[in-house]
């Protein structure tokens, strides 16, 4: 959100320009559309950029009155309350705004001692009610670079001292219980599956309990088989009390054995035994029933809404369905769960449904292993249909289940990037759920793309507090960290992702981003390079990408030589592998034989129905804009841009990578105002740090000498400067 929201017709441009750079030298962080090529929509960013913004100035002219989006604009701002008008030619406002005071910069030519520019932040002042830099004398003035008081400094970007994660949720550290996973003690080693979804519908029981934290699923499962003792297994996860359990299942009967023990002194608190016929309506009770002694064992008070959680009915009375469920479930929640798996549980979940057509459960969790096919495995559109129908009928059966709420979030989400109402549905969980760590860290990753990324820090470090052990949480942490210049706190992260899981794929590609993000190169390819268990696509061509960052020859040649062939496409990014080899030649001189390459892929790409399957999804490893680019074509990629503009959603996280990959498109065809527009948008977006990735990607080097490109590299030291311990 920015103090000021500038509102002007598109010829008043070079003025607002001026405007804005005196505003932001005197401490302000001020949105303007800055965009310099015709036909592009930027009307959603413009609405929520206006309706959040603290004063929006309206800056009137002969053009300015005539422009139906500035009266539009000033309609809404004199509504709100936020409304400064400024004249910027002598124009008088048009009918109905004229009440409003307006300040005359007819004459001003940017400097900022002059009276008139001083009576324009005063009005600021006063509407954001704090104190007038223009107004102090120098003695009693403090450097926006230097002040502990300031909330904002160079474009908007928060002090050190100001940016802390203070909003963690209250944890009562006695109320922490840590239950680890069930032994199976059946006949049947195959039985193991039942234990195992006994433990996890025990979690979900006790994460809906608002008076009690219980430690997520990912941490505990690694204390499976685990020779340690229970005070070091209560240290390590930061539990109060710690509850085994074991279950024994023979024929149509089954005993759960439970014992609650004492994190500190290792004595059993409270134990039973539960022999019973095997239905899934005995399995349900005996888990509300743990739930109620485990909350009285800790003092903790159960709401009459927690009751009512707590009895209500199972979610199937079929035995057999709910075998099906939870091997489904096994399947998917496995530490080394592939494409395969998935496939497998979306099979056995089938069978559930077969046996019981109205067992919700199986319908949302075959939604979330298509909607995981789709995201992590390859990007195709297919599995989004086939989620939506299993979420429809989710949500049909069981609108208010854990399970159909999870699965519709994560459809908006990563199927619809749908931010609001992905939103909407995980704060409905977490009402529900309160220490339901899988909503917490996926609302994390919902807001930071809408560009909330001090909340994001903090509903990842809530999630971590839940689950200290899964390595998605500090490694999404690391890149959060990074992207908004605290590099000092995405190093830290960086070390807890290695001593969780130092050969794990997403190690190397987290740890690769982290130092691209804090300028540094040879550190991000070397990071990229460390051997893990399970190489991907995604592995290789984020290789390739910093080896392309470090302009050595060897370096590229080493990435592009050792990506197997395997891992060089998918469906939806066919042309990858050659994509990169083409720009490998061009940063080595081989011009002739990266033209012959775009040439080859061109007309592919042109005798294909759809040329661009993965259009502008995500993190990716190109767009519609790439190849235009590469072939110096400035007209295709005008035309990619505008595509992009007036269909894209809401993406603030994505933009580090849609907006450099036009940057670089523009420079590609030596348009280079076009490229520094979007620099330029990412520093409105992440603040001046985003300079350090830019000074070390070769392909910006000619911008250096530009005047706007020098800009950000002053904005740059400056932040250097007002936060020298984020690096």
């Amino acid at each position: 959100m920015a103090d000021l929201f500038i509102s002007y017709a598109r010829r008043d441009q070079p003025a607002i320009k001026v405007l804005s750079e005196a505003l932001e030298a005197q401490g302000f962080s001020v949105w303007w559309d800055r965009e310099l090529l015709g036909g592009d929509n930027f009307a959603d960013d413009i609405e929520r950029e206006l309706i959040s913004a603290k004063a929006v100035i309206v800056s009137w002219s002969e053009a300015g009155a005539k422009s139906r989006w500035v009266r539009d604009e000033a309609a809404i701002a004199a509504d709100s309350g936020s409304l400064i008008s400024l004249s910027l030619d002598g124009s008088r406002p048009p009918i109905g705004f004229r009440q409003f005071h307006c300040v005359d910069l007819t004459n001003w030519q940017g400097q900022q001692n002059e009276a008139i520019f001083k009576e324009l932040i005063k009005a600021i002042s006063t509407r954001l009610q704090r104190s007038s830099p223009a107004d102090e004398t120098p003695e009693q003035k403090q450097s926006p670079l230097t002040s502990k008081t300031m909330t904002q400094n160079v474009h908007g970007w928060q002090d050190e001292s100001v940016f802390k994660d203070t909003q963690l949720q209250d944890i009562n550290t006695n109320k922490i219980v840590a239950v680890l996973p069930f032994t199976n003690r059946s006949p049947q080693a195959d039985d193991a599956f039942f234990a195992d979804g006994v433990h996890d519908e025990l979690l979900t029981q006790i994460s809906k309990l608002a008076s009690i934290q219980v430690i997520s699923r990912t941490s505990v499962m690694g204390y499976k088989n685990a020779t340690l003792s229970i005070p070091e297994i209560a240290t390590q996860l930061g539990a109060a009390v710690i509850l085994e359990g074991a279950v024994q299942r023979a024929g149509q009967r089954v005993r759960i054995n439970v014992q609650l023990i004492d994190g500190k002194s290792d004595i059993h608190i409270w134990a039973d035994t539960y022999d019973c016929e095997l239905t899934p309506e005995n399995i349900f009770d005996i888990q509300s029933d743990i739930t109620r002694e485990i909350a009285e064992s800790l003092h903790a008070a159960l709401s009459p809404e927690d009751e009512k959680l707590l009895s209500a009915n199972a979610p199937t009375n079929n035995l057999t369905a709910y075998d099906a469920y939870l091997r489904g479930k096994q399947k998917m929640r496995s530490e080394a769960a592939g494409k395969q798996d998935f496939h497998a549980a979306i099979i056995e979940f089938d069978k559930a449904i077969a046996e019981d057509p109205d067992f919700a459960e199986p319908h949302a969790n075959k939604a979330r292993a298509y909607l995981t096919l789709f995201w992590f495995f390859g990007w195709d559109y297919k599995w989004v249909e086939k989620a939506k129908l299993s979420v429809e009928r989710a949500n049909i059966l069981a609108p208010d289940s854990i399970e159909s709420l999870l699965a519709q979030a994560y459809y908006y989400y990563w199927g619809k990037l749908d931010l609001l109402k992905a939103e909407s549905v995980l704060n409905k969980i977490l009402k529900l759920a309160p220490q339901n760590t899988e909503a917490l860290a996926c609302k994390s990753y919902v807001i930071r793309r809408n560009g909330r990324f001090r909340e994001s820090i903090t509903a990842l470090n809530n999630a971590i507090r839940l689950d200290p052990m899964l390595i998605d949480l500090p490694m999404e942490l690391a890149e959060t960290y990074a992207a908004i210049g605290k590099f000092k706190q995405a190093y830290e992260m960086l070390q807890h992702v290695q001593r969780l899981a130092p050969a794990a794929n997403f190690t190397a590609i987290v740890l690769g981003d982290v130092y691209h993000l804090a300028g540094q190169a040879n550190k991000a390819f070397d990071g990229a390079c460390i051997e893990v268990n399970d190489e991907d696509f995604v592995y290789f061509y984020r290789r390739a990408f910093h080896a392309f960052n470090t302009g050595d020859a060897q370096k590229i040649n080493y990435a592009l030589s050792t990506w197997p062939e395997a891992h060089q496409a998918t469906p939806m990014f066919p042309e990858t592998y050659q994509l990169y080899q083409a720009i490998a030649c061009k940063l080595t001189g081989e011009n002739e034989k990266a033209q012959r390459l775009l040439q080859e892929i061109k007309q592919r790409i042109d005798a294909t129905e759809i040329a661009y399957p993965g259009g502008w999804i995500g993190e990716t490893p190109y767009y519609p804009v790439t190849l235009p680019g590469l072939l110096g074509d400035i007209q295709g990629v005008r035309d990619a841009v505008e595509q992009f503009m007036l269909n894209a959603k809401p993406d603030k996280f994505g933009a580090l990578y849609h907006y450099h990959a036009i940057a670089t498109a523009f420079v590609d065809c030596q348009e280079l105002d076009g490229a520094l527009t979007y620099l330029e948008k990412l520093t409105d977006i992440y603040g001046p740090c985003c300079y350090s990735a830019i000074s070390i990607m070769p392909q910006y080097k000619v911008l250096e000498s530009e005047e706007r490109f020098q800009t950000l590299k002053r904005n740059y030291e400056k932040w250097l400067i007002a936060n020298p311990t984020s690096v």
